[in-house]
């Protein structure tokens, strides 16, 4: 089995308005197929960060602060704005076309162990291996869904063979339809947190922003229970320290 390699992984684009190249690194994956034409499409997320005035001589940071994150596949882009002042657009969907001239994805994909149980998890764990997951389930409104992401923090307990992990954000569409771009998709995103200590058990906390009391805010609703199939995979190197 192949995983994606994040600290290898990253995305370019040449924006159309300055003619900016711009790189991010990969913070997750979403595969979205549809049951029907049996199509799939693939959205990265990009890190979050403080929005920035671009090449500016002064005051590189955008007034009033707030971080800019964005998810990408070959045809069309979401982008989310948190914290941003009360009024302002906190999230938007596009086609690629009206801000990009070019993007381009350069994903790093090795082959990777499965781990199939504790000892899997406790050897790759001692090693120091870099640890990622794949997970898999099935949603009315999307199809199959396949999210891939970097495990950035786990537990583990060895005398009672136990682990945990709580790790984010992940990439997931969003319930509710978003403003439709001119092709006709109907759908957009939430960056969201997700814990496990099983292999078909998850929760999913979603990252909204929201306002309250006229204050912008990161407002997390209740936590989504799943039942997908989940894989964990380690790269084959050791990395002794």
């Amino acid at each position: 089995m192949k995983r994606i390699d994040f600290s290898a992984s990253y995305l370019t684009w040449l924006t159309r308005k300055g003619r900016s190249y711009g790189r991010f690194q990969i913070d997750a994956a979403c595969v979205i197929r549809d049951p029907c034409s049996g199509k799939s499409e693939t959205y990265y997320l990009a890190p979050a960060v403080v929005a920035g005035n671009v090449y500016a001589e002064n005051d590189l940071v955008k007034q009033p602060i707030y971080l800019f994150q964005i998810a990408v596949s070959d045809k069309r882009h979401v982008v989310f704005r948190t914290f941003v002042p009360d009024g302002d657009v906190q999230i938007s969907f596009d086609k690629n076309s009206k801000l990009f001239e070019e993007i381009e994805f350069h994903i790093t994909r090795n082959e990777a162990a499965v781990l199939k149980d504790f000892d899997d998890i406790d050897l790759r764990f001692q090693q120091h291996n870099s640890i990622s997951a794949y997970m898999s389930y099935e949603t009315a409104q999307h199809g199959r869904l396949e999210v891939e992401f970097p495990i950035k923090h786990m537990n583990i307990q060895k005398e009672r063979r136990l682990f945990q992990v709580e790790t984010g954000p992940i990439l997931v569409p969003s319930e509710v339809p978003a403003d439709s771009p001119s092709d006709g998709k109907r759908f957009s995103f939430n960056t969201a947190f997700i814990h496990f200590s099983c292999f078909d058990c998850a929760e999913i906390t979603l990252n909204v922003p929201d306002c309250v009391n006229g204050e912008t805010m990161c407002f997390f609703p209740q936590v989504k229970k799943l039942n997908p199939q989940i894989v964990l995979m380690a790269d084959n190197g050791k990395r002794w320290q």
